[in-house]
């Protein structure tokens, strides 16, 4: 017995393995997937409330009740300076993006040696844009159900199922 066979598989002394990669690749591309649908989600939200508070059809009918339309004018125009602050519809364009090259990259993965996939997994991540945390888990445990790794599924907080459902 060599001195190989009684050493412990630590993370720390454990290789990455080809199969660790894709499965990395798989949780970048059903993250990119999930941020794409919540800011197309939160955009088309924005869009829906500003042109039904905005509406003509709107003021008309509650054009007695000027704190209704009041409020409603408010609205409009705080939902106006939100979508400009946070340009949820510009971020649900990079995501899109994003779901586009990791699906490329999973396809081409399998002529791939581990290096090389690590080398473009890593390019595409450098220029990744920040997400929402409670998507993260949703993501992963995701793609661990897809992949057959029911048991390191985790449980998840009331925000990450809002979001699970929402998206």
């Amino acid at each position: 017995m060599g001195p190989d066979a009684t050493t412990a598989r630590t993370p720390a002394t454990a290789e990455r393995t080809k199969g660790e990669a894709l499965l990395d690749v798989e949780y970048a591309l059903e993250l990119a997937v999930l941020s794409q649908r919540l800011y197309e989600r939160l955009n088309k939200l924005i869009v829906l409330v500003c042109l039904l508070a905005g509406s003509a059809a709107f003021v008309t009918i509650f054009h007695p009740n000027s704190v209704v339309v009041t409020v409603a004018g408010m609205v409009v125009g705080l939902l106006t300076l939100v979508e400009q602050v946070y340009d949820f519809r510009g971020k649900g364009i990079v995501h899109a993006n994003f779901v586009k090259r990791f699906s490329r990259l999973r396809v081409k993965a399998g002529s791939m040696t581990l290096e090389e996939l690590d080398r473009h997994l890593g390019k595409i991540n450098q220029e990744a844009i920040p997400v929402v945390q409670g998507l993260c888990k949703v993501a992963r445990n995701n793609m661990l159900r897809r992949n057959g790794y029911l048991d390191f599924v985790r449980p998840l907080t009331r925000w990450e199922r809002a979001l699970q459902v929402w998206v």
